[in-house]
This record gives structure tokens, sequence and C-alpha cells, in this order.
């Protein structure tokens, strides 16, 4: 029996595109007043303006307007050289933030000051559509120090990662790579990029909620079965843990939900990998948050054939669920919150066939007509509970095993310390 180090090398692939599918950049055309003290400082004006209108951005904080007082032509006088001089500048002057702008009306004033119309051209950064999903980060959990803990840690903070995003439901924010991100982020604010990269800048995307946690206990314990006919030994890999885990609103800090979760089972054969118990855990996890958040729901439906939104690893092909019909609003006496909808068991579905973004199932029983009683977002799913005498039985005598060797697997390790 013995503990194992697992290493992990990770690595970071970062693709730019010349036409993002997912994110791009558009430019968008203002027509806005200026008004200044010189002509410079007239145009000044008018294209903070723009920016201003299209990015929200305040062009002063990163534009000193001086700059544009002190561009004149070399005689004092207004002519088309100096408008075609002052175009070819705004890019530099305005750090990327202007494209270009064409002057529709200019005159000084009987105050002296300069009034200017343009039109100007201002580069905006148009995200994904799937950052207007519900934003989400997973932080990584906090551990006791062991080596079991770390490494498990590690590999289970991707797999939610992975299987969070897999889902289609959230905009999973990066929260392991940002040093990386940092890098790029600098050096497409260098001058050796088009000013034009230069919209990217400024649009990292703040988290709702986040992910947070802690691993309690893991223990990956290897041993051999003795055959008591002929003797022969059987590798067999027992793993355990127990980990806590919540879902908190970034803004103002409140607990959405929380859970503890603790799992014990026993595989045949010999292994160093975390992989099967980084599974079942990160699995189990992402199902319960998508239960409470986002849970299976009937889109479509093709006589007994439903179609769920839905699909990836989480639904499996051949799984059960209870059809469940959505009732009114259910709301809380004392505080007046809202339950949820009421909920009716109307039928079982069996999965039938899993895509990568949504999957079919079939109605085995249903006690009321569903293709007539079927609207829009007026059904989901549940799991089907393991009953007494399923796989649940054979889980816990398992367990009950695994417990007595881990606790012998602790003590003989605190005999040899």
């Amino acid at each position: 029996m013995y503990k194992r180090v697992t290493q992990k090398i990770s690595f970071i692939v970062m693709v730019f595109f010349c036409s993002l599918v997912f994110a791009k950049v558009s430019f968008i055309a203002v027509e806005v007043e200026g008004r200044g003290l010189s002509y410079g400082e007239a145009v000044a004006d008018a294209l903070t303006q723009a920016v201003s209108q299209v990015n929200g951005v305040d062009l002063k904080a990163k534009v000193n307007q001086s700059q544009f007082a002190s561009i004149k032509d070399s005689n004092g006088i207004e002519d088309s050289q100096f408008e075609e001089r002052l175009s070819h500048q705004v890019e530099t002057l305005t750090k990327g933030q202007i494209k270009d702008f064409t002057i529709l009306d200019k005159f000084e004033s009987t105050d002296g000051a300069w009034e200017v119309r343009l039109n100007v051209r201002v580069p905006k950064y148009k995200a994904s559509k799937q950052s207007n999903r519900l934003r989400i980060a997973v932080m990584p959990l906090r551990i006791d120090g062991s080596t079991n803990a770390i490494a498990f840690e590690g590999q289970l903070n991707e797999r939610l990662v992975s299987q969070l995003t897999k889902t289609r439901k959230f905009a999973v924010l990066d929260r392991d790579y940002q040093k990386s991100q940092s890098v790029e982020l600098d050096s497409i604010s260098a001058k050796t990029h088009s000013i034009d990269e230069l919209s990217r800048v400024g649009n990292k995307l703040s988290a709702d909620y986040m992910i947070a946690g802690v691993v309690n206990r893991v223990i990956m314990n290897s041993r051999n079965i003795i055959s008591k006919t002929s003797g022969k030994k059987f590798p067999m890999t027992d793993y355990s843990t127990s980990l806590s885990y919540r879902i908190i609103d970034i803004a103002t800090g409140q607990v959405k939900y929380a859970d503890t979760y603790r799992v014990s089972f026993s595989m045949s054969g010999e292994t160093d990998d975390f992989g099967p118990l980084v599974d079942k855990v990160s699995s189990s996890i992402v199902t319960t948050i998508m239960n409470v958040i986002y849970p299976l729901m009937i889109e479509s439906m093709k006589g007994e054939l439903v179609f769920l939104g839905q699909g990836g690893g989480l639904v499996q092909k051949g799984a059960k669920y209870k059809i469940i019909q959505l009732g009114d609003n259910l709301n809380d006496s004392y505080t007046g919150e809202t339950l949820g909808r009421m909920e009716t068991e109307v039928g079982i579905l069996e999965i039938i066939d899993v895509q990568s973004r949504f999957s079919q199932g079939r109605i085995l029983e249903s006690s009321i007509d569903l293709k007539e009683k079927f609207i829009k977002r007026g059904f989901i799913l549940r799991p089907i509970a393991l009953k007494k005498g399923s796989t649940l039985t054979t889980i816990k005598k398992i367990d009950r095993q695994s417990e007595k060797d881990f606790e012998t697997f602790d003590d003989d390790n605190n005999t040899q310390w």
C-alpha cells in the first residue's frame, strides 16, 4: 500500500483568427459636434464624444487634448492638407480608439471659439453571444496541503471548467491563466500590433457567480485481494473524498447554493490516476448545479419523441428521467420570495440519443396527453433516484469495505511514522 504523486504538465494554446467567428471588431460611424478654444481642441472634444457614445469610455482620460491643440499648419491658416494630416495622426493620438473621421462642418464663432461637426468611425469590440449567458468562474478549491489533495484539486478544477463549458448554458470565465492573458493583452497594446486590435483591450468580463469550496479529504489506496481458493492476487484501487462547495453571488457575496459531497468506491486494477474519482465528483457537482439552475427542459416534441436542450457528457444514453409539468409560482409566506414553480410528475422518459448540443428521449409512460398539453418552458426532467436493492446497495457495501481499508491504510502510515 502506498501513496502516489501525480505530476501534471499544463499548457495553453492561444489562437487568434483574422476573421473571428465568435467575436470580432466592427466600426461604428457616429456624427458628433465639438467645441474648443482652438480648432484642434474642438476636434478633440468631438472625438471624445464619439468614443463615449460607442464604447462608453472617456477619451480625455487617455489622450491629452493639448496634443490636438498643438496641431497646426505651418502658416497658421487652415487648408485641406491640415485636415489630412490631422486625420492621419488621429489613430496614434487617440491610441487606437478612433479609426478615422471626416469633417462635415467647421467655423469660428464670434467669441473666438471653434465649433466642428464630424463623422467619426470608432472601433468596437463585439463580444460573442456566449458572453450574454450567466457568467461563472471556478475558483481553485482550498486543500489541506497533502500531495493527494493537491493533485486531485488541480484535475478537478480543470474538469469542472470543461464540463460547465460543455453544458453551453454558462459563460465560464478563466481564473487559472490570468497572468498569461495579461501578457498577451499587453502585447496587443504595444505598437507592434495593428491599431484596430486595441479595441480588444479592456473587454474582460466579470463573473456573476463563482464556485468555491474546500477539499476535506482525498484518499487513493492500492491493495490486493487474495483469492481463498487459488491464492491469486487481484489488484484493487480504493477512492474516497469529501468536499464542500458553494455558489456565491459576486456582487453581494450571498451564498446562492451550498452542498457537501462525499463518495467512496473501489475499482479493479492498480492505478496512480485520480481520473475515475475526478470524473465521478465533477459529473455529480455539475449535474447538481444544472438541476438547480438549468434543469433539463423539453424543447420540442415529435410523436413519442422529445427533444431536450442539453447534450454532451452530462446526458447519458439509456438514462431515465421523471417528466415534470411546471405549474404556478410558489411563494414563501414569510419572506415573499418565489420558491419556484409547482411541479407535478406526469411520466417517465428514456434518453435514446445524445448529441453535443441536444439529446432525444422516448416517452415510456405518461399520465397525460403530452402532445396536447405541451407548451414551451412547461416541462422539465428530474433524475430518477436509485431504489433499494439496486446499484446503490452495491455502492454502500463497497463504501463500508473501503472505509475499513482506509482506516487500516491510515493506521499503517501512522505506525511507519
